[in-house]
């Protein structure tokens, strides 16, 4: 089965924002981008930059892809890349354009080699090249997300290893080289083969100070945890 994927314009950042500072989405235009799978949930990734929009999804054959246009525009430039999604929802896409205007994405992962792709030329959706980053522990990544820091540097983390067995990396990228490095000389959350952390954020909190909040899962057994009133008793 499969679903039309529509982008509202509304989500162009043309949000008014009320007296109470919530957003309130008023759609504008709707506009098709093409067809998705829709036998599972996941993620896509819409992002606007000046005046040209980008949508990472998944098309109907399960390949994900890359549509760009400008915002004055309503047809489309498409681009496939090499990655193909099975039916797993861990496996969203997340992209982001740095300082000099280079696409970075990054998705259809879960507990895999690292999938990342950069645009050898700026604005151009076809230059999309898939390759490392730091070259260290990618062999099991899962949950990629870019962030800014309060500098404006281009970082991105993501978990090596798996639930019950992981550990949250950070790395930063040079504009000018068009490298990434760590962030940090040790992984900011650690789970030391016995647990994972799930962190929500980091989120900017007053001050410019960052905040995360997270639990911890020492099990990849996802089943809530019941006790019988008979062990409970003998316990």
């Amino acid at each position: 089965m499969q679903a039309l994927l529509i982008l509202a314009s509304a989500l162009l950042a043309t949000a008014a924002v009320a007296r109470t500072a919530e957003p309130v989405w008023q759609i504008t235009e709707r506009v098709d981008v093409g067809q998705v799978p829709s036998g599972f949930p996941v993620g896509f990734s819409l992002l606007t930059h000046d005046k040209r929009q980008y949508v990472a999804y998944y098309d109907a054959e399960h390949r994900m892809t890359i549509a760009t246009r400008t915002t004055d525009r309503r047809d489309w430039q498409r681009h496939t890349l090499d990655s193909k999604v099975g039916w797993d929802s861990h496996n969203f896409i997340t992209m982001t354009v740095d300082s000099d205007d280079h696409l970075h994405v990054s998705g259809n992962m879960h507990a895999v080699p690292l999938i990342y792709f950069r645009t050898e030329k700026a604005g151009d959706i076809t230059t999309l090249q898939r390759l490392p980053m730091a070259g260290k522990d990618e062999k099991r990544c899962t949950y990629p997300q870019f962030l800014n820091d309060s500098d404006g540097r281009l970082i991105f983390q993501y978990r090596d290893g798996g639930s019950g067995n992981g550990r949250r990396l950070y790395n930063v990228f040079d504009v000018e080289s068009k490298t990434w490095s760590r962030l940090f000389n040790t992984p900011l959350f650690d789970g030391q083969s016995q647990r994972n952390a799930y962190p929500l954020g980091p989120v900017t909190g007053p001050g410019g100070r960052f905040h995360i909040i997270w639990v911890w899962r020492d099990t990849p057994d996802c089943a809530p945890i019941t006790t019988s009133p008979m062990s409970a008793a003998a316990t």
